[in-house]
Order: structure tokens, then sequence, then C-alpha cells
């Protein structure tokens, strides 16, 4: 294990020449840095932080970008990096060593199926529960028309390539010049345009103008078996997203129950027990029909092995079929700003089947069976 994670801090490790740009942009733009790091802290702490307080943070953001080349508002702010020990930040997703280790495991030539929403929707059609077109030279305004008629004028468009759930648009077509707007919008950027899934009563309710999807990681093991590594519940706050980056909430789901375990939290590391605008209890609460979500996860990953580690979006459709979302090649960042520790350890002990690891580290018995025959 040691091995393996002093390897990745030392594969992606900035050349002294990056370095010292890079030191060299923080100092010289140093005020804007600092303007931004004390927009950060007054929305992730509950008082105004002092002058000192917002040097200190700027001094040991610069240390940590310069040893792990980490983004200030992802990496460093929205995990909650800058609360946390320098072991947790060694094991942490929260920087850069994330894509050596990604890159380590997943094969490259496969990657477009996950960047390129339109070439996974093909590839993955069986698995999408939801009718869809895109907008390429092909499609004709009647194609276009029949299928916002058939969805009756209530669909999402998303840009093929985009990710924390930017460039996804709920379209609400009524009238004929809506159409003609649209449809010259939707082929001048190639979008999907996708039926509005109307999910199981039990998760709307959390947020009823989002689609709220569970986040399941799985990984392939040395030996090409799929393991369930962890799950996460992602619920829009007030908006029609439920992307963490984009206003909403993340909480972690036991593996083995269904059951969520721990407050959510959002961005600025504001922690709920209850939703916020629903008022659903989220702590406690039991995905109805959790396995067959794990089910659903290990067979999407059996169809790519290449793609040793991915991050599901699964959500349930009212009349009980699942439907993927999407599939992510670098799921991992966000989740940590639930917990006190980096995922890197749990993720290589699965990676390699580890049965000395001590899987308590990471919430109990339920991660102990991950590494199971």
């Amino acid at each position: 294990m040691k091995e393996s994670l002093d390897y990745l801090s030392g594969d992606w490790k900035l050349s002294i020449y990056k370095k010292i740009r890079r030191i060299g942009k923080l100092i010289v733009k140093r005020k804007k840095y600092l303007n931004r790091i004390e927009e950060q802290l007054c929305a992730q702490l509950p008082y105004s932080p002092s002058k000192d307080q917002i040097k200190w943070c700027y001094r040991d953001y610069l240390k940590y970008t310069v040893k792990y080349n980490a983004e200030l508002d992802v990496d460093y702010f929205y995990s909650g990096i800058f609360r946390k020990s320098e072991l947790v930040r060694q094991e942490s997703f929260a920087n850069r060593k994330r894509f050596a280790w990604r890159d380590s495991i997943q094969e490259k030539s496969q990657w477009s199926y996950f960047i390129d929403k339109r070439l996974f929707d093909m590839k993955y059609n069986k698995y999408l529960g939801r009718d869809y077109i895109c907008a390429d030279q092909s499609l004709t305004f009647e194609d276009f028309s029949n299928f916002i008629k058939k969805h009756n004028g209530d669909v999402f468009a998303k840009i093929p390539v985009s990710c924390g759930g930017k460039d996804v648009y709920h379209w609400k077509i009524f009238t004929g010049d809506d159409m003609q707007e649209k449809y010259k919008e939707a082929c001048q950027h190639g979008m999907i345009i996708e039926e509005k899934l109307t999910q199981t009563k039990e998760i709307a309710e959390f947020s009823p103008i989002s689609v709220n999807t569970m986040r399941i990681i799985t990984i392939i093991d040395d030996s090409g078996n799929v393991r369930v590594a962890n799950a996460f519940f992602r619920i829009g706050n007030g908006n029609s997203i439920d992307n963490f980056s984009s206003g909403g909430i993340i909480t972690k789901v036991d593996i083995d129950s269904g059951i969520i375990c721990v407050p959510a939290v959002d961005r600025n590391g504001n922690q709920y027990i209850i939703h916020p605008v629903s008022g659903k209890q989220i702590v406690g609460f039991k995905i109805p029909k959790w396995k067959l979500y794990i089910e659903f996860a290990v067979k999407l990953a059996e169809e790519c092995k290449e793609m040793r580690y991915v991050g599901w979006d699964i959500i349930m459709r009212n009349d009980g079929k699942l439907c993927c979302i999407e599939g992510n090649k670098d799921a991992g960042v966000q989740a940590e700003s639930i917990s006190n520790y980096g995922y890197i350890p749990l993720y290589e002990a699965i990676l390699h089947d580890d049965k000395a690891f001590d899987f308590n580290r990471y919430g109990g018995s339920h991660n102990k069976n991950i590494c199971k025959k």
C-alpha cells in the first residue's frame, strides 16, 4: 500500500520550472487570491474570518497547490481540505494525484465514451431507460418537433461535452416560435434532448424539481471482479440540478443496507440532517430497493472492464425501471467533503484485494465485505 501511494505522490509532482511558474502566478496575483480565499472562508465558516486567518489560508493554499497542483475552489475548499491534516491530504483525491491514479487503471481509448454524452448514450443505450434524440446534421425540424410533442413539451437538453451539471437545461416548449428557437439552439450545439424522468415518490420527495441520483463507485480488481467501492446520494437543493458543484448536496449511503448514515453537505460545508427545502429527513433514510441499484451498477461496470474506476449516476423511475444518467471517470473529489479521510487507501485495497486492510477506518463493517469473494 505504502509503495503504491509513494509512487502516485512522486509520479505527478510538478517540475521545478512549473513549480516556480505556479508560485510566481500566486505571488503576482496575491490580491486576487486573497479576495477569493476571503469569499470562500466567509461561505465556509459561521463567522467572518480575520485578516490573519485569510493570510494563513493563502500561505497554506500556496504550499498545498505547489505540492499537489490543486484547484482553489474544487480541491482546496469544496472538499474541505483546508480543514484537514497532512495525512488526510496525502491520501485524498482532492488534488491532481487522482489523475495519475486514474490514468494507471483506466484504458484511455475508452475515455471518449465518458466524456461525450452522445457516445455514452450509444454505448450504454440499453441501460439509459429514457427516450432521447441527438441534434446532429441529420435531425430535421419535423423529427425534433415530434419528439418534443411526444413528451408534452417537457424535456432536458444537454451539451454533450460538459461536467458538474453545467450546460444541462430544462426546456418547456409550448409554442411554434419556441420550437423553432430551441431547434436552432440544439443543432448549433449538437445537443442531446431527453425525456423528463419521473422518479419514485420516496426519492422525489427530497427535491421534487431535480433528478436526485445515486452515485455508485465501482472498481475492477486485479482478478477482474467488479467491486462496489462507495455509494452516495446526490440531492437537489432548491434547483433542478443535484450536482454538488452546482448547488446540490451529497451524503453517504451504507453499501450493505442502503441506509443514509451521515448528514448531507453542500459545497460550503453546511451539514443537513433534514433537507433544507423539503423538510424530509435525510439521515436514517433507507433507499427503497437498494440492492437493485447495486446489481445495476455491477452490470454497468461489466460492460467496460477496461475502465476499472467509474462513478455511475443512477435513478429509479416511478415504474421501477433503473436508468443510468451517466458514467463519470473522474468521480471522487466531492465525496470526500463528507468525511475526514482520503479515499485512495480504500480504493487501492479494493483494487488489489488487500485482505489485511483495516476497513473500519472507512465507516465500519459494510466496507469489510467489499473485498470478500
